[in-house]
């Protein structure tokens, strides 16, 4: 299995930018440019979900999941 197909295969069930870096081997802003390539070149819908730490947004223990809308045919 290839990096990209690691990292789609983690897409599909809703993935950390952290979470690809980890299992791909990838710098994180390699990471974040192969999402950016997925959603302009591929055409594939990858979502931005922002989940809020304690407290405010922003705050330590904040996150952003990105999953891929599978269409359903």
């Amino acid at each position: 299995m290839t990096k990209r197909e690691t990292a789609l295969a983690l897409l599909r069930t809703g993935a950390t930018l952290q979470a690809i870096v980890e299992a791909t081997g990838w710098h994180k802003g390699t990471a974040n440019n192969w999402l950016s390539e997925v959603r302009r070149s591929h055409g594939l819908d990858v979502f931005r979900h922002r989940c809020v730490g304690p407290g405010v947004i922003g705050a330590r223990g904040s996150y952003t999941i990105y999953p891929l809308q599978v269409e359903k045919e």
